[in-house]
């Protein structure tokens, strides 16, 4: 009665509904894929380094394939009113080409300063490092998912038993 605002007593029904998207399908089909694009940007490194306008034509064409599958990306996914974690991984991509592609652009200008394997190393790294994180978040966000839904699974099953004893008494 203290719940109703006329102080009477009515029946109620608490319905709690749980959605989980599966996230194998996206990862194997986008984040893999984008991952495969942007780590063929070590391959422009083995381009001569006096032939800027090769390696800047590939980057391009890097920048474009992965700007397609943002566009795939936006078509397969639901709108949310959130940036998921996917979303920035592609935005992570394009970070890492924009960077190999502005070192591409400016390797005649810092010649004597940085050499164009030390480019390639500390981008690699920088990628791997990148990659390892991700799926770290990735692998942690899974497992905090999980327990969310044993923890739900064992309140139901409180419940369940609770109500089974009020039943009998």
């Amino acid at each position: 009665p203290e719940q109703s605002w006329t102080g009477e007593q009515f029946s109620g029904v608490k319905c709690s509904v749980w959605f989980q998207r599966r996230h194998e399908n996206d990862l194997y089909n986008i984040a893999m894929v984008q991952c495969a694009l942007t780590s063929l940007v070590a391959g422009v490194w083995t381009l001569d380094a006096e032939d800027v306008e090769e390696r800047v034509a590939n980057d391009f064409t890097l920048v474009l394939a992965g700007v397609a599958m943002k566009f795939v990306v936006a078509q397969v996914l639901p709108p949310v009113s959130y940036v998921t974690l996917l979303e920035k991984y592609i935005n992570i991509t394009f970070m890492f080409l924009t960077l190999a592609t502005t070192a591409h652009c400016m390797q005649r200008q810092i010649e004597g300063v940085v050499s164009d394997s030390q480019l390639l190393i500390g981008w690699t790294v920088a990628w791997v490092a990148t990659n390892v994180y991700c799926y770290y978040k990735l692998y942690s966000i899974k497992h905090r998912e999980i327990d969310l839904v044993r923890q739900l699974n064992l309140k139901k099953a409180e419940g369940a038993l609770g109500s089974g004893n009020s039943q009998k008494g």
